[in-house]
């Protein structure tokens, strides 16, 4: 947790949720960080889109997502979580990524090592959106563009509202990353959502008619539905996912990608206005007053700093 906080600040940017405050009661850590109302992404989808997130959405929120993971990478870390439930969304719409626990540093003590050859503390629970590489463990070992990987996996997560690899154990996963060729967004079944092959339609994702796309069969709330993307789309989620790390792009050279420019071409709506009918959190008075308690603690905590603790 120390290791989280400490990354909050010094990786401070306007994408990745800042920590306001750490302070020890008792024998519990509390951690102060902003309220974020609409909650993570996966449960934006649990609660109102169980078959994904409109594109529109999914390019707002990826854009947002890039640019935390730029910042991150030229501050020579790896984040090595990005997932739907590290992605949180306030009531303005403004994206920021959490889970910093999982990050890596690439120049420990000054040193400019490149390459990361560790295995995540706790990736049992990230195992879809880890890239090959970062299972494999030999001795190529992996950079940031295994978290390109993972914005990949994010994407398909989001746009299909169910995890790509979720009905596969631990070593189904390890197999299948490690065996496959390169992945893409036509090859995510709606029963396994491991890969197959898809066939084409028209578009009807938002970003207007007579663009061609590819179409994935899924299953949802026990309704099989055809959801069908833009090939601007299709065509950004397979970039991410291409095996080989060294034809993954720059999280800096994605913000560059044409679905983003064709996103914000076409698409005038807030990001707010998209995740209708899902609405953001809003207290009642007697819930304000606990959190009054909170904010008057936190507002004592401006001369404790990490190095104080004593763990």
């Amino acid at each position: 947790m120390r290791h989280e906080v400490h990354l909050s600040r010094l990786l401070a940017h306007p994408n990745i949720l800042p920590n306001l405050g750490a302070f020890v009661c008792g024998n519990e850590l509390w951690t102060v960080s902003p309220f974020m109302q609409y909650g993570s992404c996966d449960t934006i989808m649990a609660t109102g889109f169980p078959q994904g997130l409109p594109e529109a959405a999914i390019a707002h929120i990826l854009r947002d997502v890039l640019k935390a993971l730029e910042n991150i990478h030229k501050m020579g870390y790896i984040h090595r979580a990005v997932k739907g439930s590290h992605i949180l969304i306030d009531e303005n719409g403004t994206v920021q990524l959490t889970g910093l626990r999982e990050s890596h540093c690439l120049s420990p003590n000054g040193y400019n090592h490149c390459l990361a050859y560790d295995f995540p503390l706790h990736a049992v629970a990230s195992l879809p959106w880890l890239a090959p590489e970062v299972l494999e463990q030999n001795i190529l070992g992996y950079d940031y563009r295994s978290d390109i990987y993972s914005v990949g996996i994010t994407a398909v997560e989001l746009a299909l509202g169910v995890v790509p690899y979720k009905n596969m154990s631990a070593t189904q996963v390890l197999l299948a990353k490690l065996q496959e060729s390169d992945i893409t967004l036509q090859s995510f079944s709606e029963t396994s959502l491991s890969p197959c092959v898809t066939s084409s339609g028209v578009s009807d994702s938002g970003f207007g008619d007579g663009i061609a796309v590819s179409s994935i069969e899924q299953q949802g709330q026990g309704k099989a539905r055809n959801k069908k993307f833009s090939s601007f789309f299709c065509q950004f989620v397979n970039t991410c996912l291409q095996k080989e790390p060294d034809h993954r792009p720059s999280a800096s050279i994605l913000l560059n990608h044409s679905f983003f420019k064709h996103a914000k071409k076409k698409v005038k709506e807030s990001l707010p206005d998209l995740l209708l009918p899902v609405q953001p959190t809003i207290f009642d008075d007697s819930e304000i007053k606990n959190i009054t308690v909170v904010e008057s603690v936190a507002d004592t905590l401006d001369d404790l700093t990490i190095e104080t603790w004593d763990f």
